[in-house]
């Protein structure tokens, strides 16, 4: 089409009387028979086209994000790093600088412990090769050029490396170790690295310490071994842990320490249940007791006795929780294990009496002293979470427990044991009680008892007496023979 149209046609036509103004004051009105001009449509789904080719794909190697708003406010603080920075998401902070000295200063004796075969250069090689699927691992594109984020990579992995190091062997530390000799740091940098949005890529970081190492304990191992500083329990089941070589980053690492040791059936139940709080349960009879397994998952329900294995709350509970969560919500979405056993906890607790009964048979272990803190923070962990298609873990569980409170006989035999049997001297003056009932009982009977023989016993005597007279009275058969003998 040519620019030979009444004006009012073309404004018809284009719908944009300044673009159309520009467009012949650039080329001129005397021109306009020259350059023809394209249709609106076919401006539009050019330029609709051109954004779609500049969209890039979503790589599937996607597994560390940015925690999602809603799971945020809840408790925002349990989210952010308190003194050290890992990856790109918080690198910035001014809160967290004071942090990047001591990196460098790990990085120079990282260098220093594999001088002999390796030198600077040699990394730099290596973490090149292995940028595009680092940056493939971010939920979002990074703002970092590639000499950034190389940089970025080797200053903070190689941070990660020798805080492990220098944990297996104290005897690489410097005396003056501003980290190692703070225990308060210490505890900060090992919260810190238990962040879903302060991590780097596990593959990037194992790459890394066997280009420098390749020693006999890998790098897994080693990770178990860091974090078991605090989380002691962790140990016993990290063997299981130790020999999957698929983890994403240390929050997925940490995830498989408490999966079950079984996984979830196939065809497993997609309706959700739960059950009433850990009280209600103990009313209705239902018995706790602390399984031995390590396991948190190998929890059972038979005869009346739920056997659960304790849970451990301390300072960084909560945190560790809450970035599990947050990553099963954003990764595993349709496989959330801790999602699930975190809402049956939910369950069982609904107040601080709850707590105390949970504490009281060994299942809870409160590090924090504090029962309604323990209830409000099992209370709000699975706050605003979803549960994916595969159903909830402890639905059976759950519908096997509500069937056992269902039963009006365990309600009643739980009511006695409450009321009557609930201490020594309830029990002692129960059973008295009882025997006191008994002995009336029996004392009443025997009297009853008694009375009747007595009552037996008597009536042959009125018998017999009243035969005599009977007798007495009566006429003689042979009145002439007594006459006679009279």
């Amino acid at each position: 089409m040519l620019l030979q149209l009444p004006e009012r046609e073309l404004l018809q036509r284009n719908g944009n009387y300044l673009a159309l103004m520009q467009l012949m004051g650039s080329v001129g009105i005397e021109n306009q028979a020259l350059f023809p001009v394209e249709e609106p449509e076919s401006l539009l789904t050019t330029s609709i086209r051109r954004k779609l080719e500049e969209v890039p794909p979503l790589p599937f190697e996607r597994c560390i994000f940015r925690v999602p708003e809603r799971l945020r406010k809840i408790n925002e603080a349990a989210f952010m790093p308190r003194v050290v920075s890992i990856g790109p998401f918080h690198r910035n902070k001014a809160s967290l600088q004071a942090m990047e000295e001591q990196k460098l200063r790990y990085l120079k004796i990282f260098l220093k412990q594999t001088e002999e075969k390796l030198c600077l250069e040699d990394y730099v090689k290596a973490i090149r090769g292995w940028l595009q699927g680092a940056r493939n691992s971010y939920g979002e594109a990074i703002d970092l050029n590639d000499e950034e984020f190389l940089q970025m990579i080797l200053v903070d992995g190689s941070f990660i490396i020798m805080l492990f190091l220098l944990n297996s062997f104290p005897k690489w530390r410097e005396r003056n170790d501003p980290i190692y000799h703070k225990p308060w740091v210490v505890n900060d940098v090992v919260r810190d690295l238990k962040l879903l949005e302060n991590q780097l890529p596990f593959f990037v970081l194992e790459g890394l310490f066997n280009l420098a190492f390749g020693s006999s304990i890998t790098f897994l191992e080693l990770t178990y071994k860091f974090f078991g500083r605090e989380d002691l329990d962790m140990v016993s089941i990290s063997s299981m842990a130790t020999s999957n070589s698929g983890v994403k980053h240390f929050v997925d690492a940490l995830r498989y320490c408490y999966l079950p040791l079984t996984p979830r059936p196939q065809a497993f139940c997609r309706l959700v249940e739960f059950t009433c709080g850990a009280s209600e349960l103990h009313e209705a009879g239902v018995k706790f007791r602390k399984a031995k397994s390590p396991c948190l998952f190998d929890i059972h329900f038979h005869h009346g006795v739920l056997d659960i294995p304790c849970f451990r709350v301390h300072d960084s509970t909560e945190t560790l929780f809450r970035n599990l969560i947050a990553f099963e919500q954003c990764y595993y979405r349709d496989d959330s294990y801790i999602v699930d056993y975190v809402s049956f906890l939910d369950c069982l607790i609904n107040t601080p009496k709850d707590v105390e009964l949970l504490v009281q048979n060994g299942i809870i272990d409160d590090w924090l002293g504090d029962s309604s803190e323990v209830a409000f923070i099992l209370n709000t962990l699975c706050k605003e979470t979803v549960f994916g298609n595969s159903g909830f873990y402890f639905t059976q569980l759950c519908a096997d427990l509500n069937a056992y409170c269902r039963t009006p006989w365990h309600k009643w035999k739980a009511a006695l044991k409450h009321d009557y049997f609930k201490t020594p001297w309830s029990t002692a003056a129960t059973l008295a009680t009882v025997g006191i009932l008994l002995l009336t009982l029996i004392q009443t009977i025997t009297s009853k008892v008694s009375s009747r023989a007595r009552e037996r016993s008597s009536r042959p005597e009125k018998a017999q007496k009243g035969s005599n007279l009977t007798s007495a009275n009566q006429p003689s058969l042979f009145p002439c023979k007594a006459h006679l003998i009279n």
